[in-house]
Parts: structure tokens; sequence; C-alpha cells
């Protein structure tokens, strides 16, 4: 029928547009040709319907029999063929098909019902990522809002912190202000009280030294020519530095080693050696132990000496512990200043048999204020015929810069450098003195007599705190027994003759005083070849006073007739000299005129005299040559001893020294030089 269908449907639109061609305009020959074609067309497709539809209606009653229908979702049979099938097996077929059906329909909707759910849940999956997506969009913001809200916080608690400062200072003047000189007074009161008690117990304020930083700034005190200088640290040689004490106060000792640690290349320094000399203060017990065992490097060890043995056997403990090539010796009150080991270095990497100190600062014992060395070329060291080590200002040779090092023919003894081998060979210390005192102008002796030298190096800087007095008591004596002892073994073995003005400076019962036996330290000086004492003062110390007949022209108390003495009554450069009955010791009222006009005595102190008035104090200041306030002229037979630049005499003014008129015959006015018995 489909097919008949199509042909006629076919035949209608071929016509029609054939009749449509042949209103066109076309040849009746060829519009005969195209409606016959279209017929034959037509017909064919007509034919072929007509063939098919049959072969489908046999094929369809030679299939099972029947035919089936579905109608509300049950299958029925429509037609039957040849019943090859029983009713009974239709019905039970059509069953099962309806089943399988109705299952087929069930697992459709439950499928559907299921995708239904799979969808849901895909789209709450999304609606969850992209909450998720938006929770961490919201987190970041966030977490960019908190860290910009913690830098604005800190900087808000640092300019709050500057303001509260400033609040404060604010706040403190105007307390200060408020309470005035009542409340001031009494806070320095107080504070002065600690530091008058810490000074009596270390000799220098203490209090104060402990209120500043352990690792404090201090100026940098070398002289601009030093500041460029380049040193080339790979070939100079590490050094030890050795730090003797014997309770110390806290805060000199640690501050020393931290100004060490802190101004010393590490490529340079091989180790600090703090060798505690039996002390028993509480704080340098544990308390040192653990705070050097918290806050220093491995280069710091403490040694401890069970017995209590003085600088000199400290020192020498020291050393023996010590492992670097080059020794270095440091008071435990002391401050390195920047760069201060490289000069010392430098000088002896190029001579091992040059002894090094640097130029040293003071640091104010009563206020702790770090200060320079008053002049652009240093003090170097000299002596006083008592053995007591003096200062001189060094002399610039010709050829040398301000940066070379300078000569220097003795030092202080409390900070140099030395290479430890030639410190032993050399003879080290002399172990046969005690405490200290006298062991620096030895050793300065025994260098350049038996071939070494000693500079200070300008730019090499170190503080050290200078107290009147010591805190501790010395080993084998008193303080000046203990120096006496130990410079009469200088004075034996390297003095030679001139050791005699060292016995001429000091009381008579030294001649006798027991120093122990010399003999190893005479053999050291024979097996080293050591130059003799002349040969030192001659090259090494030209300008240094020698007290004999060449240079004075009388010496012993300067009395008049009722037994009253010049003496100089204890007092350094710049105090008063008086008038002392004559007790014939000699020391403080032992004086020499000298050719040059002076009147001085052992400790190259002379009478000076720079006031106008009348009568005018005499005083005591630094023998300088110079003539001026210390020229005096003495008439032996007037017996008066005049100042020739104010142009009056020496006299007693109610048992006071003084310059007044000259008048001739007064009896306080008469002077006599009665040598030393």
């Amino acid at each position: 029928v489909c097919w008949f269908v199509v042909g006629c449907w076919l035949l209608v639109v071929v016509v029609w547009f054939g009749f449509w061609y042949i209103l066109a305009g076309c040849t009746v020959r060829m519009k005969v040709v195209f409606v016959f074609v279209a017929v034959c067309v037509a017909a064919a497709v007509v034919i072929e319907g007509k063939a098919v539809g049959k072969k489908q209606r046999n094929h369809a009653e030679n299939s099972q029999g029947f035919v089936l229908q579905e109608e509300g979702g049950d299958w029925n049979i429509l037609s039957q063929g040849d019943e090859k099938f029983s009713s009974v097996e239709v019905d039970e077929s059509m069953k099962e098909l309806n089943a399988q059906a109705k299952r087929l329909k069930d697992a459709n909707e439950e499928l559907e019902t299921l995708l239904i759910a799979v969808n849901e849940k895909e789209a709450k999956l999304q609606d969850l990522q992209k909450k998720m997506f938006e929770l961490n969009a919201e987190e970041h913001e966030k977490q960019e809002d908190l860290d910009m809200l913690k830098l604005e916080t800190k900087r808000l608690q640092e300019k709050n912190k500057k303001l509260v400062d400033i609040d404060q200072e604010r706040l403190r003047d105007k307390a200060k202000k408020r309470f005035g000189m009542i409340q001031q007074s009494l806070d320095r009161k107080d504070e002065k009280a600690l530091e008058a008690a810490s000074y009596r117990k270390h000799f220098f304020n203490e209090y104060k030294s402990s209120l500043l930083p352990l690792d404090r700034p201090i100026p940098d005190t070398r002289i601009k020519e030093c500041i460029p200088i380049k040193y080339d640290i790979s070939k100079m040689p590490k050094t030890s530095v050795i730090i003797c004490f014997v309770n110390e106060a806290w805060s000199a000792l640690l501050r020393t080693v931290w100004s060490v640690l802190n101004r010393t290349p590490a490529e340079l320094l091989e180790e600090i050696v703090l060798l505690d000399d039996a002390s028993d203060a509480d704080w340098l017990g544990d308390h040192l132990i653990n705070y050097v065992k918290d806050n220093f490097p491995s280069k710091v060890h403490i040694v401890r000496s069970p017995d209590r043995l003085g600088l000199i056997r400290a020192r020498l403990l020291g050393a023996k512990h010590a492992k670097g090539p080059v020794l270095t010796f440091l008071d435990s009150h002391c401050e390195a200043n920047e760069r201060w080991i490289e000069p010392i270095l430098d000088v002896i990497s190029k001579s091992r048999t040059t002894v090094v100190t640097p130029v040293i600062d003071s640091i104010d014992a009563h206020t702790m204020e770090y200060t320079s060395y008053i002049s652009r070329i240093p003090a170097v060291g000299t002596f006083d015929w008592t053995l007591d080590f003096n200062w001189k200002t060094a002399v610039l040779e010709e050829g040398k810069t301000i940066t070379d090092p300078f000569k220097s023919p003795t030092m202080a003894g409390g900070l140099f450098s030395i290479d430890k081998g030639y410190f032993y060979k050399l003879g080290s210390y002399d172990e046969g003195m005690d405490g200290w005192g006298g062991e620096n102008l030895e050793m300065s002796f025994r260098i350049w007599q038996c071939g070494g030298s000693m500079v200070s190096a300008p730019c090499s800087h170190v503080g050290h705190i200078f107290r009147e007095s010591h805190p501790y008591k010395i080993p084998g004596g008193s303080v000046m027994s203990t120096f006496l002892r130990n410079s009469k073994r200088l004075a034996e073995v390297w003095m030679d003759d001139y050791k005699k003005y060292f016995y001429d400076s000091h009381p008579a019962n030294v001649r006798t005083l027991e120093m122990g036996d010399i003999s190893s330290r005479k053999a050291l000086r024979q097996n080293l070849k050591c130059k003799p004492f002349k040969w030192f003062l001659e090259n090494v110390l030209p300008d240094l006073f020698v007290p004999d007949e060449n240079h004075i022209k009388f010496s012993g108390e300067l009395r008049t007739n009722s037994k009253q003495c010049v003496d100089s009554m204890g007092s350094k450069s710049g105090g008063k000299a008086g008038a002392f009955g004559c007790h014939g010791i000699g020391e403080s009222q032992f004086w020499m005129f000298s050719i040059g006009g002076e009147i001085r005595n052992m400790k190259s102190l002379c009478l000076d005299v720079s006031s106008g008035e009348l009568p005018a104090p005499v005083n005591v200041f630094g023998c300088h040559g110079s003539q001026g306030n210390q020229l005096w002229g003495y008439d032996s037979k007037t017996k008066t001893v005049k100042h020739i630049n104010s142009n009056r005499c020496l006299c007693l003014n109610q048992n006071t020294l003084n310059v007044c008129t000259c008048q001739e015959g007064d009896p306080q006015q008469n002077w006599t030089w009665a040598p030393r018995a």
C-alpha cells in the first residue's frame, strides 16, 4: 500500500512539473518524451510497491501463527495462523512476556528515579564545590586581611612604644621638675652611698660599672691616620689572650672578655684563658662557669689555681695552658678597642723578638668614662731610680710616620704581646719574684739587653681602669715589701753598678732585705750573652737622668737649723711639697741639686713654683728639664735657696714650705745639704 501511495504521489508531482514545464514553452516533442518518462517511472513504483506488500503479507501468514498488539502495557493476540501452539502455551508465553515487560518498565522507572537522584546529588555536589570555592576565597581574603592587620599592629606597637618612651621621658622630666631638688638629692644620696660602698670593695665605681652593658660601645680612639690601614691577617699568627684575676668585679672581668671577643677577628683569636688565682668571691664560682658556658664560644676557658700564686706565677700558669703561638697578657679590668690586635700581630709577624704594647686609654675609676690618651703621639715607658715605672712622650724618629711603632724603653707590664717561643727562650718571668711589682722592668731590661726590642703600636688601643690601690692582698707580704724584694732581684741581676742609685732611693735596710736565690737568673743573663746596663742607658734611654757626679752638685736632706727637712709628703706630680721633721731614712726627704738648677728626687719630681702669691706654695711636678718654674739657685755661703723666676727664697712659714721675700740671716731661710749617712 505504501509503495502504491508513493507511486501515485510521484505521478502527480511529475505530471504537475511536466505541465509547468510544458507551459514554459518547450517543444512538443520534448514535452511528449517527458510525460512518457514520468508515466513509466510512476507505473514502475506502483508495481514495485504491490510486489513488496505481497511478500510481507505472505511472510506474516507463514510466521508463528499469531500477531501481537500492546494495549495498556499488556500484549494481546490479534490473529492466529496455523495454530502451531496451544492456547495454554500461548497464555503462559503472554504472561511471561507481560511480566518481563512489567519488569522492564519497573526497571526503567527505577533507572529514571536513580538518574533523577544522581542528578540531584550532582547538583548538590556542584553547590558544595561552589560553596567550598567561595569559602576558600573568603579564607584567603581573611588571611590577607589578617597579615595586613598583623603588620599594622606591629607598626602601631612600634609607634606606640616610641610614643610611650616619649611620654615616659616627658613624665620623668615633669616629675623631676615637680619634685625638684629634694627628690633628686635623695636619689643622689642613695646612689652616692652605693658608689662609695662599691669603691671601698673594688677601688673603682663598680656600682656605676654594673649599670653599663657588658658589651657596651666605646669610642674609636685611634688617630685618623690609622683608620684606612689594611692589614693582611692571613700572614699573622694567632694569639692566646691570658687574663689573670682574683676576686675581680663581675662587670669589669666580663666586659674585658666581651670586648676581646667582639673586637678581635676570629681568625686571629686562638682562645681566651681566664686564670682564676684562687678567688673566693661567690660570683666567680659556679655562676662564672655557667655564664661562660651559656654565653661564650668554646674559645673561652677557665683555669683555676687551688692556691694563691700572685700575678707573676699566675701568668706563668696561664702561659702553660695557652695554645696560641703568640701570648697576649691583659689585666682583668680592660676594654679592647676597634682593631686592637691587628697592629700588634703585624709587628710580631715581621719580628718575633719584638714585644709589643698597645696605647693604653683611660677608663675613669669614678665615672667609668672611656677616654683616649691625650696626645696623638703615644706615651712610652721609662723608669725612676726607685724602680717605679713611669711614662714619657715618645719621639717621632726621622723617616718614621705617626702610625709606625714607637720604641719603648720599658713597659707598664699589664698589657703586652710576645711570641710564645721567644717568651720562654728569653726566660719568661722570674719565678723567684712574689706577687707583682718589678717584673715589668725586669722583663723590659732583659728584652733590650739580650737582643730583643720593645715597641708601642700607635694604632692599637686598649682601655684600662687605673685604680688608686688594690682590693686584694699580695702573697708574700705587703705591696711595698714585695715590690722592694722583687726590685732588688732585678737590680742585682741586670743593673750592674747602677744599682747603687736604687739603694740610695730607699731606706738603708733594703740592702739587707732577703731576696732569695738569683743564681739561675744570673746564669740566664750569661747564657743569653746580654749587654751591660750601661749600654741600655746609652742606646735605649739616653735622656734618663743619672744621679752621678756628672749631673748633680749636692744630694741628701735639705734641712733647716731646726731640723725640719723638705719633704715630698708622698705627693704625686701636681701635689704640694712640705716640711717635716728630719728622719734620716731618705725616700721622701732625699733630694738632689742638679747641675741644671733642679731640686729633684729619685722619682723624677722637681720642686716647682708657679704662683705669684706672697708667700707662694711650693709644689712638685715631673721634671721637664726646661728650667722656668723649676729653676733654683743655692748660695753655699748664705745657705739660701732662691727660686730664680720669682726672685724669692725658700722658707719655712709656720712649718709650711713656701717661697718668701729673701731676707739675709732669716733662720727660716737657712738651708743645709746633709749627705745621707
